[in-house]
């Protein structure tokens, strides 16, 4: 409690022992910025830094301290939804026989490279308690999401080109006034167009360098190419799930739930140990694997359902999905396919239900048997209770 009233830490909680980690598929392991150090801190510390996290989440979504297109980080918010907002806003402009060029910047050691007095004044306009303020500040623990995507659309990429430059001169900027540094090897320019005529090559200046559309880019994990086909990053994923399906094959004691999340056919023979002549649907039956068609369902139900549950302030949830003939998006054939569903019934979930001071649970023990039932007939609202001599059991007033 003192730590949250006063922003007052102990010394033993600033302490961090660094790890280097090496990032996946680099080529070059002797460049410093092939490794991700990361710091191993006090536990206390961490649970500390999650009930202040937890907090200032709640302010941020409570009195809108972040803008509605910003998904890093935050309650209710994915980065599916950032990436099926962004193919939605694609075909959108198509549709309209335009060009959708878009630019991605990354920040150059983004979590231990904060401008520590920026951040905090930024903190302070925003209303955040001094005492919250300290404590970010003194931990050092700052999460700090460093990817920033924008985009124009056009009638050409030509037309664009403008649009392009105005967003590279503004984040310029911010990189100036915020302290931060942005990468220009890995700032990304890519124009969305099934049209090459529409299309350029034409360079932009970044800091000097000459940044050249590519006719692909990863945005937010997922490789997306200029006309959405997304047959490079099908590739890349079914290769590194056999990988991993044929590793399995030299595991043991790996968990179902783990093995189940690897590729179908080889995954399921190693599960179960058959043959290599069983039949998929066989093998996938006994190691409780979903065909990958239902798989495929499963995961496309939750997302509808998940788009009709947001609030009101999220950039989907204002989304109306109207069908058309020309450019189909993948979220119109979903809207097909679950045509008649009702969802005007389906509840709103916010980003909070309750405070996230307020106790969700309160716990009590009573070793005499009648007292307890005694408390269980005046009780009210939803109860359960639990007993050590006998099975768990559950009642409800």
């Amino acid at each position: 409690m003192t730590s949250l009233r006063d922003g007052d830490i102990p010394s033993q909680w600033r302490n961090a022992k660094i790890i280097p980690l090496k990032k996946p598929g680099k080529s070059d392991y002797t460049l410093a910025k092939s490794w991700r150090p990361i710091s191993l801190l006090s536990t206390l510390g961490e649970i500390l830094e999650a009930v202040i996290a937890e907090r200032l989440s709640y302010a941020v979504e409570t009195f809108g301290l972040l803008p509605g297109n910003h998904f890093g980080a935050r309650k209710r918010r994915s980065t599916e939804q950032a990436l099926l907002l962004l193919q939605e806003q694609i075909y959108k402009a198509w549709r309209a026989r335009k060009v959708l060029s878009l630019i991605s910047f990354d920040v150059k050691g983004a979590y231990n490279g904060v401008f520590k007095d920026r951040l905090l004044q930024r903190l302070r306009a925003r209303g955040i308690p001094d005492a919250v303020q300290k404590i970010d500040a003194n931990r050092g623990s700052i999460a700090f999401v460093d990817d920033y995507t924008a985009w124009v659309t056009g009638p050409s990429a030509e037309a664009n080109r403008a649009g392009i430059q105005a967003i590279i001169d503004r984040a310029l900027d911010w990189e100036r006034r915020s302290g931060a540094q942005f990468e220009s090897d890995k700032t990304a320019i890519i124009h969305f167009t099934r049209n090459k005529e529409r299309s350029s090559e034409q360079p932009f200046s970044v800091k000097g360098d000459m940044v050249k559309p590519t006719e692909s880019a990863k945005i937010l994990g997922v490789v997306m190419d200029r006309e959405l086909r997304y047959k490079q990053h099908i590739a890349r994923t079914a290769a590194k799930g056999l990988a991993a399906a044929l590793a399995l094959k030299r595991l043991k004691m790996l968990s179902p739930r783990t093995a189940r999340q690897l590729a179908q056919k080889i995954g399921a023979l190693a599960i179960t140990g058959a043959f290599g002549t069983a039949a998929t649907a066989v093998v996938e039956a006994e190691a409780s694997i979903y065909p990958i068609r239902e798989r495929h369902t499963q995961a496309a139900v939750r997302l509808w359902i998940n788009i009709h549950t947001l609030p009101g302030s999220h950039p989907l949830a204002v989304k109306k999905i109207r069908t058309t003939v020309r450019f189909v998006s993948p979220l119109q054939k979903l809207a097909r396919a679950v045509e008649g569903t009702e969802v005007d019934r389906m509840e709103t979930i916010q980003e909070y239900a309750v405070l996230p001071w307020e106790p969700r649970l309160r716990p009590t023990v009573e070793a005499d048997r009648a007292r307890a039932a005694e408390k269980v007939d005046k009780a009210t609202g939803i109860l359960i209770a639990t007993s050590s001599a006998e099975p768990v059991s559950a009642s409800s007033n």
